[in-house]
């Protein structure tokens, strides 16, 4: 219903909380916020939202326990800061997760429910994208996937352990029912999670989806089928829809015979080698001791910086925000003001930070090893890449503001029939891709979480993203006019939350 601007009363809010990955920011978001603000643009409800800053970069390297109590504390803060300054009432919250950010979104919920903040805010939509949900773990017995998984779990600093489930066991705990973090994420009227099936070197599709198969290892062998009749969005002057892969239908191939199929899969060779004799003794030294000197920071930072006491910060929240027996303080207000000139100047960055460079080399490096394997896919009509000259038109647009336009109500039916076809189809698993020959041999540690996880409803997206980086495109991470197809994906998931907040 439509608020009273005349009343006196605090108007209800619905705060969204986005959560960025490894080495990123708040930056690596803004697409996510634009979804969210262009999709409920009409509603009658006080969206706000909160993408926190406190833990940027390489203070990724943190952990997922400190970088979440930050981020929790970042959300009562902004909680504090609208009652205050806006005269809004957080009643509802749903929480974003994007890479490692999903890890970290899932330890907040666990913080919130334990500290009885879900008895005055409602949770609603809890959704991750890319988010190894399973850890980190190379399994082929390979001398580059032994280094990555040595590497991963020695100089990540206390996230590398944490993700590579080395030495610590905050994600077995994570999917525990008897914990906490499961019995709070079990409170959210929706849980929805997007996995790159390819082309993402980061988050491999098993852990993204929360399996333990694996059926794009072996690209080749593997016929896609997409859903059609999803919505479209217009970026700039291009039209363009996400492709959602329809894994009921989706089967294997003949695969191609031949280890050099074509004069292309040659030069592909021949390209690795150069690529692996010019990168890797580049990037490598680089990527090792920009890694080195941010884990030796943050295990000094673990050893000096003082927590935040969130239950006692919450204790204040209750009192001045939901009780109103104490006044806000005013320090605390101020500091949440001072987070969102943080955001703020983060997003004005023109360059990029060198965790993010980082980053890139790291995605570079690991590329090396997965352009090994052979594409001569021969795509069928419902898997080919619509192109057309407007990408031209995209060029001399901010990366970020690029004009997105979609009709929400048309949409409608079919995000409605999506929605439906797709959580029935998880409903009926196996798929034909899931066989023996894709299972990997996940750990007890990971099958337990596999198990665990998947005992909860999940509308579960498998997304795939023609592009070099798809772990980047699937949250257009560096704006619509670099990856649209990674547009329309992050519109679609604010589409179907809309539809699911419609249902009130």
């Amino acid at each position: 219903m439509p608020q009273n601007p005349k009343s006196s009363g605090p108007t209800p809010g619905h705060l969204f909380v986005l959560v960025h990955g490894l080495w990123g920011g708040p930056k690596h978001l803004l697409v996510l916020e634009e979804a969210i603000k262009h999709s409920f643009a009409d509603s009658d409800e006080k969206i706000c939202t909160l993408r926190p800053s406190s833990f940027a970069f390489f203070k990724t390297y943190d952990g997922v326990k400190v970088c979440g109590e930050k981020v929790v504390r970042d959300i009562f803060y902004e909680v504090e800061t609208l009652r205050k300054r806006e005269n809004v009432l957080v009643s509802k919250i749903s929480i974003v997760g994007y890479s490692l950010g999903g890890l970290i979104s899932r330890y907040v919920v666990g913080r919130l429910h334990s500290l009885g903040a879900f008895d005055h805010i409602e949770p609603v939509i809890f959704s991750t994208f890319a988010t190894p949900h399973v850890g980190v773990h190379f399994f082929r017995q390979t001398i580059a996937d032994r280094l990555l998984n040595f590497v991963g779990g020695t100089f990540l600093g206390q996230t590398g352990r944490d993700v590579f489930i080395h030495q610590s066991r905050i994600l077995v705990d994570l999917a525990d029912p008897a914990q906490v973090y499961y019995q709070g994420l079990q409170k959210f009227r929706k849980r929805l999670l997007f996995a790159n099936s390819r082309n993402d070197r980061t988050v491999a599709f098993y852990t993204a989806y929360i399996s333990e198969y694996a059926p794009f290892q072996h690209w080749n062998e593997v016929q896609l089928r997409f859903y059609p009749n999803l919505p479209e969005i217009t970026v700039g002057k291009r039209r363009v829809k996400p492709r959602i892969i329809d894994l009921e239908k989706s089967d294997f191939r003949d695969k191609p015979s031949g280890f050099f199929s074509s004069p292309k899969t040659l030069l592909k060779f021949l390209g690795i080698i150069l690529l692996a004799l010019v990168v890797v003794p580049i990037w490598a030294p680089l990527i090792l001791t920009a890694s080195t000197i941010g884990t030796l920071l943050a295990y000094t930072r673990l050893c000096l910086t003082p927590h935040p006491d969130n239950a006692d910060h919450w204790n204040k929240v209750h009192s001045s925000v939901y009780k109103t027996t104490q006044p806000i303080r005013a320090e605390n207000v101020a500091a949440g003001e001072q987070q969102r000139k943080g955001t703020a100047t983060i997003d004005t960055y023109t360059e990029e930070e060198p965790a993010e460079l980082t980053q890139s080399a790291l995605e570079t490096l690991m590329a090396v090893e997965d352009l090994s394997e052979d594409d001569e896919r021969e795509y069928g009509d419902d898997e080919r890449e619509s192109s057309d000259d407007s990408d031209e038109l995209l060029k001399h647009l901010p990366k970020i503001r690029v004009p997105v336009e979609i009709d929400y109500i048309k949409n409608a039916p079919l995000i409605t029939a999506f929605v439906t076809q797709i959580e029935k189809a998880g409903s009926r698993r196996p798929f034909p891709l899931f066989t023996d020959d894709n299972s990997l041999p996940c750990d007890p540690d990971r099958m337990f979480i596999i198990r665990s996880l998947n005992r909860l409803q999940w509308t579960k997206v498998p997304v795939f993203i023609d592009a070099w980086n798809a772990h980047d495109g699937i949250v257009a991470r560096r704006g619509p006019r670099s990856n649209p197809r990674g547009a329309a994906t992050v519109y679609l998931w604010a589409s179907i939350i809309r539809e699911e907040l419609a249902k009130e």
